[in-house]
């Protein structure tokens, strides 16, 4: 409205003096504008190349073990794509495995012993310690205890890493949600599931995979 009024009253200005500017040319589009609602490539067509390298997402960092945090000190070489790990303190399984992403995002997360022998090194590298969460959870209202698991990577959890009888929500053979999260106890070398209101001590591992965000929305849940 403050623009209309400011041409109006230049235009009578104008006028007065010998001058009449042509409505046209006022109100003519621009022939070079770009509509918000253009697609993608009517815009790349005005932008200049640097523009366009500009707005261009950045590709993402190849992991590299040796840019893992320098809180990441313990490694097993024993994996896949090597790893770095750390000991976290004491909280439930949501706010560590969410302590663990915030090392390195995109890299970090809660251990995933996804590879023959890994959980064994990493109990080897962390005397003093027993009981730890790991970087399993299973979204709750699934059909049995054991069903729905996933590692923070996203890949389904085997049945053969459990400890016998294991998970069982408790222990009464119906799932319930009463156990969603999961703990390795390196003393004795078995997987069980638990409830969100323990505590425990986690191992965040580097390895540069990322944490799907259904799977961060199951740790939160």
């Amino acid at each position: 409205m403050k623009l209309r009024v400011v041409i109006a009253a230049w235009t009578a200005s104008a006028a007065g003096c010998g001058f009449t500017p042509q409505a046209s040319s006022i109100d003519a589009p621009d022939p070079q504008r770009i509509d918000a609602r253009s697609n993608d490539a009517q815009l790349d067509a005005h932008l200049p190349l640097d523009a366009k390298v500009f707005l261009d997402a950045p590709p993402p960092i190849p992991f590299d073990v040796s840019m893992c945090p320098a809180s990441y000190t313990s490694t097993v070489t024993s994996t896949s794509t090597v790893s770095h790990y750390r000991i976290t303190g004491t909280g439930n399984a949501a706010a560590v495995e969410a302590a663990c992403e915030a090392d390195h995002p995109g890299w970090t997360h809660l251990l995933v012993p996804d590879v023959a022998g890994e959980a064994g090194q990493v109990a080897a590298i962390i005397p003093g310690h027993v009981v730890f969460w790991l970087g399993a959870v299973q979204p709750k209202n699934q059909a049995t205890p054991a069903t729905g698991w996933v590692w923070a990577s996203g890949a389904p959890v085997p049945a053969s890493a459990w400890s016998e009888n294991q998970p069982n929500d408790n222990g009464d053979g119906t799932e319930n949600n009463d156990q969603n999260f999961a703990y390795v106890d390196f003393s004795a070398g078995t997987m069980n599931d638990s409830g969100a209101n323990y505590s425990f001590n986690g191992v965040c591992e580097c390895d540069g995979v990322p944490v799907p965000a259904a799977v961060q929305a199951y740790f939160a849940q």
